[in-house]
């Protein structure tokens, strides 16, 4: 969790202390002579926000990425080595409950869209068509801001052996904090339930991760639909295996392929869809007029409690740490 919303709100007592010396208001770049803090106290710090007190007013300056966030950890990269190596090569092994909380980095989603990453559902919706039309054909709809929905979904029509939607989702994580040299070790990508799965349809769906490459990092379009990837990042998760407690995490431990998808300079890029019949390409037994559907909570939720995540564990090379020591 390291540097993440969820850090900076544990630690937000030393964060303020180092925020307003001098070494802190270096290496966060806070400027007060070219900026409206002027000299005033810092009175809250988080991933990509500072904020400070005007009078009786409180005052937020927040930015479109996660820029305090990324100003600490190459800031402080020399240290944060340090710590990581206690971590991953002490803590870890011997004293689990000495664990720092340095050895992995924890990705989130923008919330809608217009800043670095984002998550939402791409779909062909309100259309009634064949099972190889609706799974080829270029989405009707992206949408980066319900909140929360369904990921993945398929529904039938009222016609015969035709399909009314089927929904795939995207999820981009900034995971660019992750040294280069460093050895990426394990990964998992998780999603909270909403506490809404069924199935209409009688279909036991599953649920696949694959890879997107989506037109843009930081926006969703309908041509995305069609931009997922045929690889499984991950094992298929089983409708029977899908906790469905409402804000419960569902975790898809990633294999070697998904672990090879995460970048170390930028954007990771994730799609989640329906295995055994949209990914397989095998139509389910249809029924009139009904819907198989898992819900999750896509980033809009407030706070990241629930949000989509990707967690990875990474080390630095051995040589590195018998230089340190």
């Amino acid at each position: 969790m390291v540097f993440d919303q969820e850090w900076f709100t544990k630690y937000q007592p030393i964060l303020l202390l180092f925020a307003n010396s001098i070494p802190g208001r270096k290496t966060l770049h806070i400027d007060g002579n070219k900026s409206s803090l002027g000299k005033k106290k810092i009175n809250k710090v988080g991933s990509n926000y500072i904020g400070w007190r005007d009078g009786k007013n409180q005052v937020l300056e927040f930015r479109t990425h996660n820029k305090y966030s990324k100003r600490l950890f190459y800031g402080l990269y020399p240290l944060w080595s340090l710590i990581h190596q206690w971590d991953t090569r002490f803590a870890n092994n011997f004293r689990p409950t000495w664990n720092l909380g340095f050895d992995t980095l924890t990705a989130y989603p923008d919330a809608g869209s217009g800043a670095t990453t984002v998550d939402g559902k791409v779909e062909r919706i309100s259309v009634d068509e064949t099972w190889s039309t609706i799974r080829t054909t270029t989405g009707s709809n992206a949408d980066t801001t319900s909140n929360p929905d369904g990921f993945v979904r398929i529904a039938s029509s009222t016609t015969s052996n035709q399909w009314a939607n089927l929904r795939r989702s995207i999820f981009t994580f900034d995971t660019s904090a992750i040294p280069d040299s460093n050895t990426i070790s394990s990964a998992t990508l998780s999603f909270a339930s909403s506490g809404v799965q069924s199935d209409g349809l009688s279909a036991t769906p599953n649920i696949a991760i694959v890879a997107a490459t989506p037109a843009s990092n930081n926006d969703l379009v309908i041509g995305d639909y069609l931009q997922l990837g045929t690889t499984e990042f991950a094992t298929r998760m089983a409708y029977a295996s899908w906790d469905n407690t409402d804000t419960n995490y569902n975790d898809f431990p990633l294999n070697a392929s998904g672990l090879s998808n995460i970048s170390k300079t930028g954007i990771s890029k994730f799609g989640a869809l329906n295995g055994q019949y949209d990914l397989d390409n095998s139509a389910p037994s249809w029924v009139s007029n009904v819907a198989s559907v898992f819900q999750i909570y896509y980033a809009d939720q407030t706070g990241t409690s629930a949000d989509p995540k990707l967690v990875v564990t990474h080390s630095t090379p051995t040589a590195g740490f018998m230089i340190m020591f």
